[in-house]
């Protein structure tokens, strides 16, 4: 009775953020839930059965997810900067977020403290789209003069995006493009933030020095969330191959730190080498920016070394559902709004229930290399991320499985090698050296097969029709299949659970 009850909160308050992320009605519909929630638990006090109170249960967590999700937008709506919306302002704030290095251009997230040097207290986040220089950077006080604007719904083809709503999961609700941007401080913020941020951009450099590019941001991407841009013809060619999730930071990166840190402190107390582990994790999360793919990995993450240090049994299932509640418990806005956290989501899915069985139908399949799980791993995940990228994308690479079979391979190494290099810099340039060349060597690898296979003619097609009604059809086939599977296999899926935690943390 006790884990169903947990499982019926966690579903209803997750379902109540979803109804609320689609439609607002108010204080209607969340009256209307926490009288049928009445009305069932005096039905069960009534009858004395489990089944209607375990429903009230369900629409009481419902309306509490409701009623986050109206908080949450509340939080981050700001009257006084309401009042000069399309209108030229000075503001002045401090760059709270990492900048994202663009081509040509620099995204930055200000909270503004000052508008038209009256003194201004928000939660309301600013989007300015600015040119490289002068260099910006977190802790940096700017200020900023041009037209505070409202961003706008995206129209690409049939598709409308969500441009606001997208910007609202980082507490952004207005954007300025190109204002006169004058530097008036710097090292404010968080002195932790500030110094790990510190850090990742002096291990960045280095490695860029030590590896030309777009190899060193290859290989500053998967090490640690490096923003250097491939540019767009190259970028493009990798999204067109299916393998554009290799230029960025994943959930696997963070995994590997966790063991690495509890391998290299084995020697001191149990507890202490744990919490030294735990305490990685979290900051290396932060530093790498703390996107949604992250942040779930290393939840689950720290649920692993929370297992280990209570002896009880790790399901990596329960874990996955217990990070993304409590991910979207904290900013409800993900839920339906973020695309990293929804893709990351499915794919750990699909690494959970449906890559074991993959690897037992590919038996005959080599297993040097890894070629058998890479290729088990990746038709896994993609069955189950398909569809929503053919949603939200209206395209789909046939050729992804080519692809990823050809490249994954080299990533472990190339990681190795980038990371030796970049710290054999902070030494002398002829210790990274040989790390140097073989990164250069593996990134070049990487990207030469990807950007071949992206310009083939044929590498992605448009799929216009894939609307929201096939994508929901999709899905309840896709996860009644699953679950009379897993019903079945019961025997089989826990042994299949205890399972290596890095490949099932990508």
């Amino acid at each position: 009775m006790g884990e169903r009850v947990w499982w019926s909160i966690a579903g209803g308050f997750a379902g109540g953020i979803f109804l609320r992320s689609l439609i607002n009605l108010g204080w209607i519909a969340i009256t209307a839930l926490l009288c049928v929630a009445i009305i069932l638990a005096l039905i069960a006090l009534v009858a004395r059965a489990r089944t209607p109170l375990v429903m009230a249960i369900v629409f009481v967590a419902g309306a509490a997810g409701m009623l986050r999700f109206s908080f949450a937008e509340q939080r981050i709506v700001s009257p006084q900067l309401a009042l000069h919306e399309n209108a030229r302002v000075t503001l002045e704030g401090i760059i709270d977020e990492e900048p994202d290095v663009r081509e040509g251009r620099v995204l930055v997230r200000v909270l503004p403290d000052h508008i038209n040097t009256t003194p201004l207290a928000t939660q309301t986040h600013i989007l300015v789209i600015a040119g490289e220089y002068p260099r910006l950077a977190y802790g940096d006080r700017v200020s900023l003069k041009g037209v505070l604007e409202l961003p706008q719904p995206i129209e690409n083809g049939n598709r409308t995006f969500n441009y606001p709503q997208y910007l609202a999961v980082r507490g952004i609700v207005y954007q300025m493009r190109y204002p006169r941007v004058e530097l008036m401080g710097s090292n404010e913020g968080n002195p932790i933030m500030r110094a790990l941020f510190n850090i990742k951009e002096s291990f960045t450099d280095r490695l860029s020095r030590a590896v030309p590019k777009p190899e060193s941001a290859l290989l500053s991407g998967i090490l640690v969330g490096g923003s250097q841009s491939l540019g767009t013809t190259l970028t493009d060619a990798l999204r067109a191959a299916g393998v554009i999730h290799i230029v960025a930071l994943s959930g696997y990166n963070v995994t590997i730190v966790a063991e690495s840190i509890m391998q290299m402190l084995a020697f001191l107390p149990i507890a202490l080498a744990r919490s030294l582990g735990v305490a990685s994790v979290i900051l290396f999360a932060l530093m790498t920016g703390a996107g949604a793919t992250i942040v779930r990995a290393a939840i689950m993450a720290l649920i692993v070394v929370l297992a280990r240090a209570t002896g009880r049994p790790y399901d990596m299932a329960r874990a996955l559902f217990l990070a993304g509640v409590a991910m979207i418990a904290v900013n409800p806005h993900l839920l339906v709004f973020d695309l990293s956290f929804q893709l990351s989501f499915l794919a750990t899915l699909g690494l959970i229930y449906l890559s074991p069985w993959f690897e037992k139908l590919f038996s005959r399949v080599t297993a040097r290399f890894g070629l058998r799980g890479i290729l088990s791993a990746t038709i896994a995940t993609q069955i189950l991320v398909f569809p929503l990228i053919l949603f939200a994308m209206g395209k789909m690479s046939v050729i992804g499985v080519v692809t990823n079979l050809l490249v994954l391979p080299a990533i472990p190494a190339a990681m190795l090698a980038g990371f030796l290099a970049g710290a054999g810099m902070f030494i002398h340039a002829m210790v990274a050296l040989p790390f140097a060349f073989f990164g250069y060597v593996l990134a070049k690898y990487v990207l030469t097969v990807s950007a071949w296979f992206g310009a083939l003619p044929f590498a992605q097609v448009d799929v216009p029709w894939f609307t929201a009604p096939f994508l929901a059809g999709t899905y309840l086939v896709l996860f009644s299949l699953i679950y009379l599977r897993s019903r079945a296999g019961a025997s089989s899926s826990s042994t299949s659970s205890s399972r290596s935690t890095s490949a099932l943390l990508r």
